[in-house]
Order: structure tokens, then C-alpha cells, then sequence
């Protein structure tokens, strides 16, 4: 014996068939599934990477994706590639132009991987470039000698007490 949940068992037991009980079912929750796929869309547009890692941002799109897929909307698979390459920002920029003069499209899995990789890439720039800064102040510090020594010379004839007027 089938049973019937209790949120729309109102809904049902007032059809006198079961396609009126199908059409008010549709009625009542189609409108929530539009929302949810507009709500959806909307999320998935307004998507930035931000401080993100690729991992995270790519991971957050395809929920996004799958989710619309369950509401009944699917997203075409080149839109998804442009969504994801026209929001990494700057330091994506010779990556994603690399991606988008290909003839051949690249998988899903193999566009994550080379955007990783870039991320990788990216990391150990910054790590030299902070390195390259830190010796760069050491060095100047070794050659730097303070403002109190350099003015406070004192010759053989002078003692260290200041001097009185006759």
C-alpha cells in the first residue's frame, strides 16, 4: 500500500482523479522549481573565483551545475567553459587565453588540471618574489649604518663632556 507524504496530501485528496491530483501537484510545485532554477542562475552568473582556490571555485560551479540539471535546466557545456575561464581575473589571463584559441575543447577534468597547475605556477612566483625581496633588504641592510654612529665621531682631543665657555 503506497502511502502519501503529509505536506501535499491536502493537495491530493481533494482531486476527484488522478490526473486533476497530477495537475495540481504540477501547478503547486512548478512555480518552486522555476524559482529554484532562476535562484540557480543567478548564482551561477554572479560566481566570482575571488580569493578561492581553483579547487573551490570550479568544485562550487559544477554543484551549481548539477543542481540545475536535477530542477530540469541544463547548462550547455561551452557555456560552463566560459563561465569558469571569464572569471579567474588577471593572473589567469595567459591560461585562459592559451584554453580558448584551442580547436579541439578540452575536457572538463583537463581544464581543472591545467588551471591547478597555473594556481601551482602562480604560488611559486609569489614565493620567489618574497624570497627575492627578503635578500634584497638583508643586502641593504649590511651596507646601512646608522644615524647615531655617523654623527657622533668623536676626535682624540675631544673628551666626552660638553665643554664650558672661559
Amino acid at each position: 500500500m503506497a502511502s502519501i507524504d503529509s505536506t501535499i496530501a491536502p493537495t491530493v485528496a481533494t482531486a476527484s482523479s488522478a490526473k486533476i491530483a497530477w495537475d495540481l501537484l504540477y501547478t503547486t510545485y512548478a512555480n518552486w522549481s522555476l524559482t529554484r532554477i532562476f535562484s540557480l542562475r543567478d548564482q551561477l552568473q554572479n560566481m566570482k573565483k575571488a580569493s578561492k582556490t581553483v579547487a573551490t571555485y570550479i568544485h562550487e560551479i559544477r554543484s551549481i551545475v548539477e543542481a540545475l540539471k536535477v530542477a530540469g535546466s541544463s547548462v550547455a557545456y561551452d557555456e560552463l567553459v566560459v563561465k569558469i575561464l571569464s572569471d579567474l581575473g588577471h593572473k589567469y589571463h595567459e591560461i585562459t587565453a592559451a584554453i580558448r584559441a584551442r580547436d579541439t575543447a578540452l575536457s572538463f577534468e583537463e581544464i581543472f588540471l591545467k588551471l591547478t597547475n597555473h594556481e601551482l605556477f602562480l604560488k611559486h612566483q609569489d614565493i620567489d618574489k618574497s624570497s627575492s625581496i627578503i635578500t634584497a633588504a638583508v643586502a641593504q641592510r649590511t651596507n646601512f649604518r646608522p644615524q647615531h654612529q655617523k654623527n657622533n665621531r668623536r676626535f682624540p682631543n675631544q673628551s666626552s663632556r660638553p665643554q664650558t665657555p672661559r
